[in-house]
């Protein structure tokens, strides 16, 4: 779709992400084509503008920033301890530089992306991650026996959000200009402290113009929080694709893939086990069908699940490969016969080019993806994975093949032209207000 404009809008990106796991960077590919193919004047802040232009082709149409944020990227954390003190020097830092600029004093190493922002018609930020709460994934056997774990979540997530809300407080403060946050999931919010989902609420409604939430679930979370000006729109992974295509050779024939998730942090240690032996023996199991299987890991955490597996499987001949090219991780997933996963993202690069796959639910991003396109029926809960569960759910995909890849042309298809045109009106109404 070709918006119609009377004049140029301006918007500013803040916290794109120079590298990070395929779906993060297939996501901020995604939202940037779209944006750019609609005339919008677009400029991004990064970390590390030379590496975001290396894994970011498409930025060679925008203007690209360092952080308007002080940076620890390049200092080694050994332990949260550390983290939490950093992270807190960052905000007062950055709480100091944004008083100076409120009073009119340069920051002469932030100039250029502080003038930008000042010429921008909307801010966008990206900081998808920081306003989520504890994860669903954590396991309550692992509470039972190590009570402290949801106490350092509990802590940890809570700093993260309190982080967040700070940072889009204070911009939207000095540039006052019109914000939006997302396309994001958020929360969950009932496990964190009172205190930081009253913040939340308070920020989100009166300071953010616009929530962009990438899934119903998390829409309804913020709704019981009591934020209303959210918008439901979809992850842009499944939107917009970024038109380029790998000119790699494929290194197998049509194959069973998988991308697991590295998950010890939030199960114990039989739960691990449990997860681990029921892909092995499945898997397997195909390769006894003489069917090739391939692990495509989509971050750099997932690469020893998948070497995990691996160990325990029968089948020495079974292939990984590890790439953080969205452009060749997508023609890999194209290359599958069908996609078993734990990740959201490697499902969603499958159904946009309807793969079928299979979908272990770990978080609830993943439920609000699966129900937005009515595909709950290609998953298994987490806390429901056994070698007899995935056995059969392989089963049924196998026997339903032909239904299910028809079942993601139509819903697929229709998501993407109800919702590019939908996430594309919702900004630029925003704006024009």
């Amino acid at each position: 779709m070709k918006a119609l404009q009377s004049r140029q809008i301006s918007i500013h990106i803040l916290h794109a992400m120079p590298k990070g796991n395929i779906g993060t960077i297939a996501a901020q590919r995604a939202l940037f084509k779209l944006l750019m193919d609609n005339n919008i004047d677009l400029s991004v802040s990064t970390p590390n503008p030379d590496v975001f232009k290396l894994t970011h082709p498409e930025s060679r149409g925008m203007k690209v920033y360092g952080p308007l944020t002080p940076s620890i990227d390049d200092i080694t954390i050994h332990n949260y301890l550390q983290w939490v003190v950093l992270t807190a020097f960052n905000l007062i830092l950055f709480t100091f530089m944004a008083l100076l600029i409120q009073i009119g004093v340069k920051v002469p190493s932030k100039n250029g992306v502080i003038e930008r922002i000042r010429r921008c018609d909307a801010l966008i930020d990206l900081n998808l991650e920081l306003l989520r709460g504890v994860p669903i994934s954590i396991s309550p056997a692992l509470i039972r026996r190590q009570p402290k774990v949801l106490v350092i979540h509990k802590f940890f997530w809570s700093f993260r959000i309190f982080q967040n809300l700070w940072f889009l407080l204070v911009i939207k403060g000095i540039f006052k200009k019109k914000l939006i946050a997302g396309p994001a999931s958020f929360g969950p919010f009932n496990n964190l402290p009172i205190v930081i989902r009253w913040l939340t609420r308070i920020i989100l409604s009166r300071f953010v113009d616009l929530v962009l939430v990438r899934e119903p679930y998390s829409a309804e979370l913020l709704d019981k929080l009591g934020v209303k000006n959210y918008q439901v729109v979809a992850d842009m992974a499944i939107l917009v694709s970024t038109g380029k295509s790998s000119h790699l050779p494929i290194p197998f024939k049509p194959a069973i893939g998988v991308a697991p998730a590295m998950l010890k942090y939030t199960l114990t240690k039989e739960e691990v086990e449990n997860y681990v032996v029921a892909h092995a023996k499945c898997l397997d199991e195909l390769s006894a069908q003489h069917e090739e299987i391939v692990f495509l890991p989509s971050s750099s955490d997932d690469i020893v699940m998948s070497q995990m597996i691996m160990a325990r499987m029968k089948n020495k001949h079974t292939k990984i490969i590890i790439t953080d090219d969205v452009d060749e991780y997508e023609s890999l997933v194209r290359r599958l016969k069908l996609l078993i996963t734990t990740r959201m993202h490697p499902s969603i690069i499958a159904a946009r080019n309807f793969v079928p796959f299979i979908s272990i639910i770990y978080d609830h991003k993943q439920v609000g993806f699966l129900l937005q396109t009515r595909l709950m029926v290609l998953s298994i809960p987490l806390d429901k994975i056994s070698y007899d569960n995935l056995k059969l759910k392989i089963s049924e995909v196998i026997q339903n093949y032909n239904n299910v890849k028809e079942t993601l042309k139509s819903t697929v298809s229709r998501l993407q032209d109800m919702q590019t045109t939908k996430l594309l009106h919702s900004i630029l109404n925003l704006i024009r207000k």
